[in-house]
């Protein structure tokens, strides 16, 4: 379907819904780990909803055994919040953090939780994401769809200890980063803006570049979803990575596989076992000479490193010495949603972001929100006031 006949009628509805709108507070799991907290401002001290002391421009050591958090090489708890009472940030390794600090004692672990505003969030989110240098129109679609991400996991994850972790798991986010009047310009012009399909919010999963082509969610992580198809794309070709090569030693790869629990000795041959319409890779199959495994394509991908195989849309040949193989591949990333290198191509063809999100998220309705009232989505079905672009 070429998306220049399509008839697009595209929507901004305006629906109350004060759970998820500016100043609803994100739990954002830190995976650094940390030995030292460094506060900068005024903090209070919480366990177990008591206050234990007022700080201000201290370091705190920590460290964590049996089930409890140590402070100062002194008092213990099972968990402590770190809450501000003034101006300031705090400090883990390199990277500094708005907002405030849990440390949760859980199943053995010390798990590090920043809470913050969600539009604190995506300032946090965007330089990790996209360049400033970008046209406009293409950093506020990444800013409406790194939203609704957050959003959609919020409200998924009520009951866990944290929303999304901090790395390409889910969207990268390095804390507080000096802002650019970019990224402030897209959020500003795209306040409180989410896709939903249906009156639902979206899983609005992006990556870098789609080699041509978008993948089914379904394909990827075996659950479809109507708004996550697979599309042409012939706006990401001048990407870097539109096209890549990695060669590997036979060793290499038989010492990765066996460290996820695929042992062979040897390797024959590659191959699809299962290949999408886009061309990639559902599940490999590796062929030695006493047996074969089969992982699927994305698993793959995990073990081999996502620096180096790129993406599942590959194919697999000797190298010329035939002690290797070489991967030679189309993209960079999942494939699922929007294509960041595609998106920045249209905006410089002049769509304007409604229109690129639209196209990679299809039968999606932005919905701008108010926290005038305390309706939610799906009470607003018979209430909805729509705007014509």
């Amino acid at each position: 379907m070429i998306f220049k006949r399509i008839h697009i009628i595209f929507f901004i509805l305006f629906v109350s819904l004060s759970q998820v709108y500016a100043g609803k507070t994100i739990r954002i799991l830190i995976s650094k780990p940390a030995d030292k907290i460094e506060l900068t401002g005024e903090f209070s001290l919480y366990s177990d909803s008591k206050m234990i002391q007022q700080l201000k421009d201290i370091t705190i050591p920590v460290s964590f055994s049996e089930n409890m958090i140590t402070l100062f090489k002194s008092a213990s708890y099972p968990s402590v919040f770190l809450k501000k009472t003034g101006e300031g940030y705090f400090k883990i390794g390199d990277y500094k953090y708005d907002g405030e600090l849990k440390i949760i004692s859980r199943d053995k672990k010390m798990y590090l939780v920043n809470y913050l505003d969600v539009e604190e969030y995506i300032q946090g989110v965007l330089p990790n994401e996209i360049s400033p240098k970008w046209h406009i129109e293409v950093i506020k679609a990444q800013t409406v769809a790194a939203r609704t991400f957050a959003y959609f996991y919020i409200e998924k994850n009520k009951g866990e200890i944290y929303d999304l972790t901090d790395n390409t798991y889910a969207q990268v986010y390095k804390g507080t980063i000096n802002e650019d009047p970019v990224f402030n310009e897209a959020i500003v012009k795209t306040a409180g803006e989410v896709l939903v399909f249906k009156n639902e919010l979206i899983q609005s999963f992006f990556h870098s570049v789609c080699g041509g082509h978008t993948e089914n969610a379904g394909k990827v992580w075996g659950k479809n979803l109507p708004y996550l198809k697979g599309i042409p794309c012939n706006y990401c070709s001048t990407a870097k990575y539109y096209r890549w090569e990695e060669t590997f030693s036979e060793e290499e790869i038989l010492q990765k596989l066996k460290a996820h629990g695929f042992d062979l000795e040897n390797i024959r041959s590659f191959s699809p076992a299962i290949r999408s319409g886009s061309g990639r890779w559902v599940k490999v199959k590796i062929s030695g000479s006493k047996k074969s495994v089969l992982i699927p394509g994305n698993k793959f991908r995990l073990i081999m490193g996502i620096e180096k195989i790129r993406s599942t849309k590959f194919t697999v040949r000797r190298n010329k010495n035939g002690k290797g193989f070489v991967f030679s591949g189309k993209g960079w990333g999942h494939g699922v949603g929007l294509c960041q290198w595609g998106a920045k191509k249209m905006a410089e063809k002049g769509y304007k972001y409604y229109r690129i999100l639209r196209y990679y998220y299809r039968g999606t309705e932005l919905l701008k929100m108010n926290s005038s009232n305390k309706r939610s989505v799906n009470s607003e079905r018979s209430a909805v006031k729509k705007h014509k672009f």
